[in-house]
């Protein structure tokens, strides 16, 4: 809806009445031509709807094949194509007299469609009996089942082969004879009470007054015509609108029937001498003291109200004159005339909120002198002038933080690790996320712990990487210690076992015999276990025991406390002769490349080399 459009003042009319007027006479005719469109436009959609079947007249011999062997085109509308060919020459026959029937039999399939062929007995020719729905000497010509124009909106499609027809309807057409113009409308096409016209494939809507649009779902803004001459127009929601002729002079739909207002005695009697009708309003001739419109205002021209005050004109019960003044703010009496204390701006007006006096009448006594300043926060006194020191009068700055007074408030100089204007928050210094690598941040009093355990990092935010092979023993215990981000690895080699390397291998000392695997087995924190996996028949913890070997099940003495005394004296054996060896080798060392007698000094001669040779230092066996 569009607001209030103002029209132009009544004084000013006449000025351009006739240009109304004529423009007045202008919309009347563009009515007109709409109206003369509209109609047009519905006939035209209503003659739409009436099958036609235009005919162009057109011969159809024209374009027609009938043009060898002397023949005729002829029209026929009974047969598909229009017209028959006429054989002049009777040695000629079919459609289009091509075929040369003169020594033809059935025997040259020349009847076509599913004809019955008959040879004549007394000529050397034949003849053809055509099935229904096909005509000519060769029934080649297919009989026209669509003349007569059966299909009334549509295409026919012969059927010769069936004796038919088919009707291919145009868009907006229905029937078996596309006879039936479909209905574009429906209860919900055309809205806001609009009239729906159906046509082909399509509807109109004659939209009532103050509806437009295709379907009639949009308001007209009747306004933007300027409907109303005089007054102030207003668009309505429903598809109209409404005038407002108030003080205009005007009346009637569109404010444009000019009103006598001197009927109405809209001037007061008691008060007026005359009425005087003029175009679009009036003028009251007001008696002495009386002013206004209607005269019913007493004059307030003289400016009886002093001090900015409103003169407020009363008509008394007697028609007598009576004025009252509304006195700004802290004036009073009965013209205004009275400052209160207020007036004289008493309090700091910088400092102040308001200034607030006792009411008086507006009568010159009693007038009061009390007044009270309230003033604005961190002032005091009757003036609002006296700064309130808040460092003395309270604590408000917290957790240690220093106040220090200013004019009309206060500073607080916080503490470290603390904020807001009294100090009262706490400074979150973990709000940074300062603590890397997953490290649990403890907030503190300006400051801030980073919990690193668990983390493989160390330092103040957790961000050096703690090298977990540098103690002495390092982690790895028998293996070697590899220093990774955050934690370490231990290589344990081929001797030692578990995640510390501090196991040894079981199967590093333990020897399977007779082909047996050595596999470990983790004996849950108690280490590992060698385990002999034996093949062969072997069995036992080392696989020592062959398949002979078994237990004798008639005296279940076991082969192994049998054997095992035997080994354990042969290897005592292999010990002590090993040893011997070694003696033996150690003395012969002792006298080498001191002295090596002869062949003859062995068999009875005898040298004393004693004093001659020194003994050589013994050597130490390894």
């Amino acid at each position: 809806m569009e607001g209030l459009q103002q029209q132009p003042h009544p004084h000013q009319r006449w000025h351009n009445h006739h240009h109304q007027e004529k423009e007045k006479t202008q919309r009347t005719g563009l009515v007109k031509r709409v109206l003369v469109v509209a109609c047009w436009a519905y006939l035209y959609l209503f003659f739409l709807t009436i099958p036609v079947r235009c005919e162009t007249g057109q011969d159809v011999c024209t374009n027609s094949t009938c043009d060898t062997n002397n023949s005729v085109c002829v029209a026929d509308t009974s047969v598909e194509r229009g017209y028959t060919c006429n054989c002049s020459d009777q040695d000629f026959t079919g459609a289009d007299c091509t075929v040369n029937r003169v020594n033809k039999s059935c025997a040259d399939n020349l009847c076509l469609n599913g004809a019955t062929c008959e040879n004549d007995q007394n000529s050397s020719s034949f003849s053809c009996s055509c099935v229904p729905g096909y005509t000519g000497a060769l029934c080649d010509n297919a009989i026209d089942y669509c003349q007569g124009f059966p299909c009334n909106n549509g295409t026919c499609i012969n059927d010769a082969a069936r004796q038919n027809y088919t009707c291919h309807c145009s868009t907006g057409f229905t029937g078996d004879a596309c006879e039936i113009n479909e209905d574009d409308c429906t209860s919900t096409s055309c809205n806001n009470g609009g009239t729906c016209l159906d046509g082909l494939d399509t509807f109109n809507c004659l939209c009532p007054s103050g509806w437009t649009g295709q379907t009639c779902d949009s308001d007209i803004d009747e306004c933007n015509r300027s409907v109303c001459q005089y007054g102030l127009c207003s668009n309505e929601p429903a598809g109209s609108y409404t005038c407002n002729c108030a003080n205009t002079g005007y009346g009637g739909k569109n404010c444009s029937v000019e009103i006598n207002e001197c009927d109405h005695n809209f001037c007061v009697a008691a008060t007026s001498s005359n009425c005087t009708d003029i175009e679009g309003s009036y003028e009251c001739e007001c008696k002495l003291g009386y002013t206004g419109k209607n005269c019913s205002e007493a004059d307030c021209a003289q400016n009886p109200c002093l001090n900015g005050s409103t003169c407020d004109d009363r008509v008394t019960a007697d028609w007598g004159t009576d004025w009252q003044c509304m006195c700004q703010e802290f004036f009073g009496g009965r013209r205004c005339n009275i400052p209160g204390p207020c007036a004289f701006h008493p309090c700091n007006a910088s400092n102040t909120d308001s200034c607030k006096q006792d009411l008086f009448n507006t009568t010159d006594t009693n007038v009061s002198s009390n007044f009270t300043c309230v003033c604005k926060s961190g002032w005091e006194g009757d003036t609002c002038s006296q700064d309130i020191n808040e460092c003395n009068v309270s604590t408000p700055c917290l957790n240690g933080a220093t106040c220090e007074n200013k004019l009309g408030s206060y500073f607080c100089r916080c503490a470290t690790g603390y904020t807001g204007f009294d100090c009262e928050t706490d400074i979150d210094d973990c709000a940074d996320q300062p603590c890397q690598n997953n490290a649990v941040c403890s907030d503190g009093l300006a400051n801030y712990l980073c919990n690193c355990s668990q983390t493989g990092y160390t330092g103040r935010n957790c961000t050096e990487d703690i090298d977990e092979c540098q103690p002495d023993p390092h982690p790895c215990n028998n293996g070697t210690c590899n220093n990774t981000l955050s934690s370490f690895t231990c290589d344990c080699g081929d001797t030692y076992l578990g995640a510390r390397c501090e196991h040894v291998d079981p199967c590093s000392s333990t020897v399977c015999g007779n082909g047996g695997h050595c596999n470990w087995i983790q004996q849950g924190g108690a280490g590992y276990l060698a385990n002999c996996t034996c093949v062969g028949g072997y069995t036992g913890l080392t696989c020592e025991q062959s398949p002979q070997s078994q237990t004798d099940d008639d005296d279940g003495i076991n082969l192994a406390v049998i054997i095992g005394p035997i080994v354990a004296v042969i290897l005592l054996i292999i010990i002590i002769a090993v040893i011997v060896f070694i003696v033996v080798a150690r003395d012969k060392r002792a006298t080498r490349g001191a002295y090596s007698p002869s062949r003859q000094e062995t068999a009875g001669a005898r040298v004393e080399l004693g004093n001659v040779l020194k003994k050589p230092p013994e050597e130490r066996l390894i």
